[in-house]
């Protein structure tokens, strides 16, 4: 949620704790979108609820709580886990394995496909559709290869500091780039799997809806990310809100 000031001015962001069951909360049927159908992400609307001050976290509070400035001896690692590029990994986790479900779903059926009108007994004997799996298979390990990247950065890291400013901005730009990875990857298997892939009742076009609609989330913008990473690198201003430095000493 957003956090106001008694003008009505936007001073933070944050999560509040709060029951779905009471008279003050209700969920609007908003989510009627592509792909991701299962999420459930519809609208929360609170009017006039009271939430108590503890169950409100504020992202200010979690960047003190994991600066640089915290005594070492008062923090567990996780809690120097920086906040910003959390959100990305975690939207990412279901991108990564609809990726590999469509990629094990195309090669199972490989040595038995037939290409239809063409001189090919099945796709295996295509090395045409041969190397555009084996180009889908690279393109989803290299989204692993990031994702796998900024993970283990953040908790060697945590073990003993904060994230700079800069390396903030290399993990998101490690997670905008893994997803434009799985997003080429399911595009580029479904023009293998042929038209019979987009049925309503194969799960392939299920996977690859969810890819196209997961992979374009605004937090994990491919051309944005890349941005803001090239402005860490030249020492420019950030791009991104939730992140305001991103020099080595931020």
């Amino acid at each position: 949620m957003r956090i106001l000031d008694r003008d009505g001015q936007v001073v933070d962001a944050g999560f509040a704790a709060l029951p779905l069951d009471g008279e003050a909360v209700r969920i609007r049927d908003t989510w009627h979108v592509a792909g991701l159908a299962a999420s459930g992400s519809n609208t929360v609307v609170a009017e006039q609820a009271r939430v108590p001050k503890p169950l409100v976290l504020r992202f200010s509070q979690m960047r003190r709580g994991s600066g640089a400035g915290a005594a070492v001896r008062d923090l567990e690692p996780r809690d120097r886990w920086p906040v910003e590029p959390l959100f990305p990994l975690g939207v990412l986790s279901p991108m990564l394995g609809a990726a590999m479900a469509l990629l094990e779903a195309v090669q199972a059926s490989f040595a038995t496909r037939p290409v239809i009108g063409w001189k090919y007994a099945a796709q295996a004997d295509s090395q045409a559709f041969v190397g555009q799996l084996g180009e889908a298979a690279l393109e989803i390990d290299s989204a692993w290869l990031h994702v796998r990247r900024a993970a283990s950065h953040i908790d060697e890291t945590a073990q003993t500091r904060a994230l700079s400013g800069f390396e903030k901005a290399r993990i998101q730009a490690d997670c905008g780039y893994a997803m434009r990875q799985l997003r080429r990857a399911g595009e580029r298997l479904m023009e293998v799997a042929g038209p019979g892939a987009f049925a309503a009742a194969s799960p392939l076009q299920r996977h690859w809806r969810d890819l196209s609609i997961g992979t374009r989330h605004t937090a994990l913008n491919t051309c944005l990310s890349n941005e803001l990473y090239g402005r860490a690198l030249l020492g420019q201003d950030s791009n991104l809100h939730l992140l305001a430095r991103i020099d080595a000493a931020a």
